[in-house]
C-alpha cells in the first residue's frame, strides 16, 4: 500500500510495518509480547491433542489434563488467577462423525477448570483435540 499526497494530515502518526512471509512464519507469541501477559492477551492457554496430551501451551510447565469421563476433563491451566472470576474460551474440535459440538465450564477455582463437552444430539462427546483461553487477573 501506498500514500498519496492528501491522504495524510500533518497531525497523524504514520506506522509502516514490512515484514517479508519468510519473518512472518518464525513470528511467535512470545515475540509478540502476548504470551507475557500483554495486557489483553490470554493469561494461559493451551492445545490438547488425543485425550489428554498438552501439545502446546502457556506457561509452558504447570500444564495438565486429567480426563474423568466421555466429555469431561480437568485442566490445570498452570496460573493462579486472583480469584475464580476469570473467562474462559474453548474449542472443541470436530470428530469425523460429529456435525457440530458445544462445550460448557462445570466448575472453576483459580487454578483449574472442568470442562465438558457435547456432540450435536447433547451427548457427553470426546472431541478430536481442543484448545482453550483463559483471561483475567493475577
Amino acid at each position: 500500500m501506498s500514500v498519496t499526497s492528501g491522504q495524510v494530515s500533518s497531525a497523524d502518526t504514520v506506522n509502516v510495518f514490512s515484514v517479508s512471509a519468510a519473518a512472518a512464519k518464525q513470528t511467535s507469541l512470545t515475540q509478540l509480547g502476548l504470551a507475557s501477559g500483554a495486557a489483553g492477551a490470554p493469561k494461559a492457554w493451551g492445545y490438547i491433542t488425543p485425550a489428554t496430551t498438552v501439545s502446546a501451551s502457556f506457561p509452558a510447565s504447570g500444564v495438565s489434563v486429567v480426563k474423568n469421563g466421555t466429555g469431561d476433563y480437568t485442566i490445570t491451566h498452570g496460573v493462579t488467577f486472583a480469584s475464580a472470576a476469570y473467562a474462559i474460551i474453548a474449542q472443541p474440535h470436530l470428530t469425523s462423525s460429529a456435525t457440530s459440538m458445544r462445550w460448557s465450564i462445570k466448575a472453576q477455582d483459580a487454578t483449574t477448570f472442568q470442562l465438558l463437552i457435547f456432540d450435536a444430539s447433547n451427548a457427553a462427546a470426546d472431541p478430536t483435540q481442543f484448545s482453550y483461553a483463559c483471561f483475567g487477573s493475577v
